[in-house]
């Protein structure tokens, strides 16, 4: 037995739960498409940022490119220049140093000593033709190339030969070896 008395009926009842339901369902909705909507504008958002990025680095890159571009006219005048330079560095390596040799050459150069020939080989190797007009001169060569092998800067100094002419001159012709 029913001890209420129920004044709404089964239809009324099935009416009002069915728009609570129907309210819960809109509400629902409407929940469901803004976060739809909130997802969609970040996804939105995030995409126009990395576009504008991927656009600041395009912008970047050309500009980078443009300078490189510029400075290849700089690049090919440097290689140039520094082909150069080596080639000049391996001439002047390949180059022997006379200096030393030209300085033993004056220190053995004596009053009446004519240099009739002179020839620098490798390795400061140095040979000398020559004519003394006398013996003085011929002694003073002699004492100044006696002084140089005391340095011993040379391995051997030769008198390859020494003759007298019959004007009374001398002629010397002597190697220096380093």
């Amino acid at each position: 037995m029913n001890k209420g008395i129920n004044l709404i009926s089964t239809e009324a009842r099935k009416i009002a739960k069915e728009q609570k339901v129907k309210g819960k369902v809109k509400t629902a909705s409407f929940a469901f498409v803004a976060f739809f909507i909130f997802v969609a504008s970040l996804t939105i958002g995030f995409l126009v940022f990395l576009n504008q990025k991927y656009k600041s680095n395009d912008k970047k890159i050309i500009a980078l490119e443009n300078q490189i571009k510029s400075l290849e006219k700089n690049e090919s005048y440097l290689v140039t220049i520094t082909d150069r330079v080596k080639h000049a560095k391996s001439v002047l390596d390949d180059r022997k140093t006379y200096s030393k040799t030209i300085e033993d050459l004056e220190r053995i150069y004596v009053n009446e000593l004519e240099i009739t020939g002179l020839d620098f080989g490798a390795g400061g190797d140095m040979k000398i033709e020559g004519r003394c007009l006398n013996l003085t001169c011929l002694t003073e060569l002699n004492n100044k190339i006696e002084e140089i092998k005391a340095e011993k800067e040379y391995q051997e100094i030769l008198y390859n030969t020494v003759s007298r002419s019959t004007s009374g001159s001398y002629n010397v012709n002597l190697t220096f070896k380093k």
